[in-house]
């Protein structure tokens, strides 16, 4: 929950939930029931504690889709990205357009749980869904129906789709018709932080006629970056499970460069585009830090960074592109693998595994900055780093020193100031262009200046990563 007073935006936590995906059947779907509940209990609860709570949102992942009949009513429930196995991905490149064509229509990062896949694996499956669908949503645009009785499609979430054209900004009526779907399945576009809608009755019925349900950028990776206001010689990054790099650009970006780098071009807040490419983020580290937690007990982040600086550089470096870094295995035993494969020392301790994945991504980061300053034309002296994994100074340095470049990090709540500042602006209490001001006199923001000394270490790393680049291993 946040409050503005003035210039001055505070934060207030009122509500933490879990999500999973529930397997069934060999598949793996979201519980949309459960979240939704939580969401309103989140809402009662901020009411509350703060009577005159004026609007609310919703931003969560892209990719995944629902359906809504022709009463209005939900189909079953959506998919998780992680079913996809490829296979659906390889028969749209066969049977429909090569890959080219589609990054030429789309623009798209080529992913093979992206939601055009998702939708052609139900077409190859005959799935009633498709049958009996009258509006397809992303999952933030479904919540806000469930709120609202509104299905519209907001503008940064749609382009995680890859069925806008990003050089019109509407619905991409060849890429939906190659799918064999009428495009009057997909809604009226809004961008975020122009409209404010009524709450259905029975929804919240408590604070019917006061609260209001006010779309902001329903991307999280949207809605973090809409808290920056970047420079052209400033790229950013938002740091989670994945981090997101990138650059704001007035339009898209796309040619075979682009493509061959796998970057996409999604939308901002504004309605201008970012060019950016989705890495591994804190994925690793985190299962690394939950198996530790489930065998030997509560372990803090702290602990596990005071391992890694007192643990030997440079030792081993792993390629955390390779997808069985994605899945659920025992990070430890896979990067102990990976070493042995590669005939690096195999690192035994704590600290030697975390460090090894640290370094990797600082490396992993220098080799994306390059492929943006390349594919950009623009030179970049700052990186600003928003989202939760910005707290994680040992690492921030790591990134200063390996890419030479000054980094910035913070907000670290940033897709929630980003949201809470879309509602501000479409109750006119704020303008735009006053973000930057609100968010400086807010939050903390915490500078990495590279090491030059370090300079030398880094660039011999970087020679030994690019041999792991560009081939499996495991």
């Amino acid at each position: 929950m946040g409050t503005l007073e003035g210039r001055r935006l505070t934060l207030r936590e009122v509500h933490r939930f879990a999500n999973y995906h529930v397997p069934v059947a060999g598949r793996d779907y979201w519980d949309l029931f459960h979240l939704f509940h939580e969401m309103i209990e989140c809402v009662r609860r901020a009411q509350r504690e703060h009577g005159d709570l004026s609007s609310f949102c919703v931003d969560l992942w892209g990719n995944d889709i629902a359906f809504l009949d022709k009463n209005g009513q939900p189909i079953g429930y959506p998919w998780c990205t992680r079913n996809s196995d490829g296979s659906a991905m390889e028969a749209f490149f066969r049977d429909v357009m090569p890959p080219e064509a589609y990054f030429m229509q789309c623009g798209s990062q080529v992913r093979r749980g992206n939601a055009v896949f998702q939708l052609y694996e139900r077409m190859l499956e005959r799935d009633p869904a498709l049958a009996h669908a009258e509006r397809i949503l992303t999952l933030p645009d479904l919540f806000g129906y469930f709120f609202t009785g509104r299905a519209y499609s907001e503008f940064t979430i749609a382009t995680t789709t890859q069925l806008i054209d990003p050089f019109t900004g509407g619905w991409n009526g060849r890429l939906i018709r190659a799918l064999g779907l009428p495009e009057h399945l997909f809604g009226e576009i809004v961008l975020p932080g122009t409209r404010r809608y009524d709450l259905l009755p029975g929804v919240l019925p408590e604070a019917a006629g006061r609260l209001k349900y006010a779309p902001a950028a329903s991307h999280d990776t949207a809605s973090a970056v809409t808290t920056l206001t970047v420079a052209p010689d400033e790229a950013f990054c938002s740091s989670g499970t994945w981090s997101i790099i990138g650059a704001e650009c007035d339009g898209p970006t796309i040619n075979r460069e682009v493509l061959a780098y796998n970057f996409s071009n999604e939308g901002c807040a504004d309605g201008r585009w970012r060019l950016q490419k989705d890495i591994m983020g804190m994925w690793c580290m985190q299962n690394l830090h939950r198996g530790l937690c489930e065998t030997a007990g509560p372990l803090s982040w702290d602990e596990i960074v005071r391992q890694a600086e007192a643990a030997e550089p440079f030792r081993s470096l792993v390629n955390l592109e390779e997808p069985v870094f994605v899945s659920d295995a025992d990070p430890a035993e896979t990067i102990r693998a990976y070493c042995g494969k590669t005939g690096q020392p195999v690192p035994a301790a704590l600290g030697e595994i975390a460090r090894c994945v640290y370094e990797s991504m600082a490396l992993q980061y220098r080799q994306t900055l390059a492929q943006l300053r390349e594919l950009s034309g623009r030179e970049f002296t700052k990186l600003r780093i928003v989202g939760g994994g910005g707290k994680n100074g040992f690492l921030n340095q790591m990134i200063a020193d390996a890419a030479r470049m000054r980094v910035e990090a913070g907000p670290y709540e940033s897709a929630s100031v980003g949201g809470i500042l879309l509602q501000a602006a479409a109750e006119g209490k704020i303008q735009t262009a006053d973000f930057p001001e609100i968010v400086r006199s807010s939050f903390e923001v915490r500078t990495f200046t590279p090491r030059k000394e370090r300079a030398p270490l880094w660039d011999a790393a970087a020679d030994r990563y690019r041999e792991y680049c560009g081939k499996m291993v495991l």
